[in-house]
Formats: C-alpha cells, sequence, structure tokens
C-alpha cells in the first residue's frame, strides 16, 4: 500500500481479512476520577501493574474537558470480556482495593452487547437504529456528524476537521506522566479548543505485546495518543505547538524496544527514502510524463 501510494497509483495488491466470533456480551466501566483520585492512582501504581491482568481485561486512562466543568476530565476506564464481577476480582488482586473503590459505584458498571459499547459516542438516532450505518455515505457523515454522532464525540473526533496528533508507545511504568498530562489540559482550560481534544493512554488487553505473532506491525506494551482538532486555520499554529507540548510529555515515558511509532505516524523521518520505491514512483508516477 506504501509503494502505491508513493506511485500515486492507489494499486493493493492483496488484504487479507479474518472474521472472530462476537463475544456475547462485554463489561465497561468508566470512572471519573478528580486530580487526587489521578494522584492515588499514580501511587499505587495503577498503570504498571494492571499489566499482570489477563488479557481479557483492558484499564486505560483518559484526558479531556466536559462542557460544563472548568477542570479537566480523567476517566479512569476498564472493558473486559468477563463479568462486572469477576473483572473486580482480578482488578482487587492486580492494583489493590484502594483503586478498586475509584470504581466501586455498581452504576458506573455495564454488562451490554459489544455494538453498545462501540456506539457510545453515537446519537440518539443512531443508539437506536445502527443499521443507519449500512446506508451511510462518507459524505453525509461529513456534511451532517450530528444525525450520527453526540456533539462532544463530533467535536473531538468525528466531524471532519483538521487535526493534529501524535502517538507514542511508552512503558507500563509511565504513571507519572499521568499528572503531566493532566497539568498540561489544566493550563489551556479557557482556551477555545479545550473541548475539542483529548489524550488516552491504554494497555491493549493487559499483555498486548502477546499478540505480536498476529501483527505484521511492531507491538508495545502501553499505547499513549493525543489530539486536538480545529477548524479555522487561524488556530492551527497553537494547536500545534500545543501538540508539541504533549508530545514531549509522552516521549518523557516512551518505550524504545517496538522500534517504530504507531498508526499515522508509523513511518520514520529517515525511513521516507527508500530505493526500490523510488524506482516505483518514477516508472508509474504519471506526473513525470507531464514535465518530460
Amino acid at each position: 500500500m506504501r509503494g502505491g501510494a508513493a506511485a500515486a497509483v492507489g494499486v493493493v495488491t492483496r488484504i487479507r481479512l479474518r472474521l472472530i466470533d462476537e463475544p456475547p456480551s462485554v463489561t465497561w466501566c468508566f470512572a471519573p476520577i478528580d486530580k487526587t483520585q489521578l494522584q492515588l492512582c499514580v501511587a499505587k501504581k495503577a498503570f504498571a501493574n494492571a499489566r499482570g491482568l489477563p488479557r481479557a481485561i483492558t484499564v486505560s486512562f483518559r484526558f479531556y474537558f466536559e462542557p460544563h466543568q472548568k477542570d479537566p476530565v480523567c476517566s479512569f476506564n476498564i472493558t473486559s470480556l468477563l463479568s462486572a464481577k469477576e473483572t473486580t476480582e482480578f482488578l482487587r488482586r492486580y492494583l489493590g482495593p484502594e483503586l478498586v473503590e475509584l470504581v466501586a459505584d455498581s452504576s458506573l458498571w455495564n454488562e451490554e452487547s459489544l455494538i453498545k459499547l462501540r456506539l457510545l459516542p453515537a446519537s440518539d438516532a443512531l443508539a437506536a437504529d445502527p443499521r443507519m450505518l449500512a446506508e451511510v455515505s462518507s459524505t453525509a457523515l461529513q456534511e451532517n456528524p450530528l444525525v450520527y454522532w453526540t456533539q462532544t464525540a463530533a467535536l473531538r473526533e468525528m466531524a471532519s476537521s483538521y487535526f493534529s496528533s501524535v502517538s507514542c508507545w511508552v512503558v507500563p511504568e509511565c504513571e507519572p506522566m499521568f499528572l503531566d498530562l493532566y497539568n498540561a489540559l489544566a493550563s489551556v482550560q479557557s482556551h477555545p479548543a479545550r473541548g475539542r481534544m483529548h489524550a488516552l493512554v491504554v494497555q491493549g488487553g493487559g499483555r498486548m505485546s502477546e499478540l505480536q505473532k498476529d501483527c505484521s506491525m511492531p507491538l508495545g506494551q502501553a499505547l499513549a495518543r493525543f489530539e486536538v482538532h480545529w477548524d479555522d486555520a487561524k488556530e492551527e499554529t497553537w494547536c500545534r505547538d500545543f501538540t508539541d507540548n504533549v508530545r514531549g510529555i509522552l516521549q518523557s515515558k516512551k518505550d524504545h524496544g517496538p522500534g517504530r511509532p504507531y498508526r499515522g505516524d508509523a513511518w520514520l523521518r529517515e525511513q521516507t527514502g527508500d530505493e526500490r520505491l523510488d524506482e516505483i514512483f518514477q516508472q508509474y508516477d504519471r506526473r513525470f510524463e507531464a514535465t518530460a
């Protein structure tokens, strides 16, 4: 695919898809915590200790703003293929009773179908009828995002916009970085872009790196990601500068093991030169014919 893109021909020679059975149900708990509770998570090494959890349980921390709340929100997130009771027992064993108290409110726990979890950012109309997605076009999604997504989801990531992002594999022992992320967001709590940014630090099912044999991309043990969106070109410089600030925070706990960044940042600057791809580029790119 990269070769096709370099040659401006858009040719994909082979795509392999694999279907897997949908789990009968999934469990999740997204618990908003304040800065004092976040400090407890850091002191108790919540994220590092989550590495020992079964792969069926994923722990993540998400940082963002709510429209009517001045301070940033940190959400302590648990998703699981086990029941709420089984999940809580594992959390108690690996994270300890003090951290389990942060997710002790039974009203925060949900045991539903996978589609219910996937549609949490959905509008009321889409949540009531997920089949809407079967017929929607990309144009409709861009022109009428609020038909399909909540307003906050549209602002943060779903609506068409310019955006800046950074993704980085980080070491599991990265909890001190959480406070830096929180403070970085707190420093811009009065900025208009506050509602259009979020950061996520996640361990994919506990021991993500055990899945390496099934993945062609080098895998780390934990992933950190930040993105911010804007519409007006005047906002670009500020958003990119703030992204660079967050980039420094994430890279302070960078995992150097995988040897390559994640997703959209997959190709390093020094990897942009490739002799074979240059040959393809010169042979097939029609723009060379126009200038010859």
